[in-house]
């Protein structure tokens, strides 16, 4: 049983690291999610007028929404699936880029730093 219980943990852990995002490449109304193999992971996000990829890291993707409805940078996980989490965008403000354990927004001048749960952590630089 011990064994069965390993084998079965090594799969989900290899099946985990497998799950990383390598690239997000916006073709037409979609937002397709690749692996570090280069090979689509069958993952996609639909892309709505205006919307656009602002970055992403090897567990979540960023896309501005809304730009007739009011700006979102939505948050989505490497399935492709919206985490419940975004950030408000000011007509101003925008996505500078994406590392592993934030999300960049240009906001009043400042570079502001937010978590993938959408909050602003507190942090920014001139």
């Amino acid at each position: 049983m011990k064994k069965l219980f390993l084998m079965a943990t090594m799969l989900l852990m290899f099946g985990a690291v497998n799950a990383q995002i390598a690239e997000v490449k916006q073709e037409g109304g979609y937002a397709r999610i690749y692996n570090e193999e280069g090979r689509w992971t069958g993952n996609s996000i639909q892309l709505g007028y205006g919307d656009v990829v602002s970055g992403y890291n090897s567990k979540y993707i960023v896309v501005t929404e809304g730009l007739l409805t009011g700006r979102y940078a939505r948050i989505y996980n490497e399935k492709g699936r919206w985490t419940g989490n975004s950030i408000s965008l000011s007509s101003t403000s925008y996505v500078i880029r994406v590392s592993e354990t934030a999300i960049l927004i240009k906001e009043f001048g400042k570079t502001r730093y937010y978590n993938f749960v959408g909050r602003y952590t507190g942090h920014s630089t001139d």
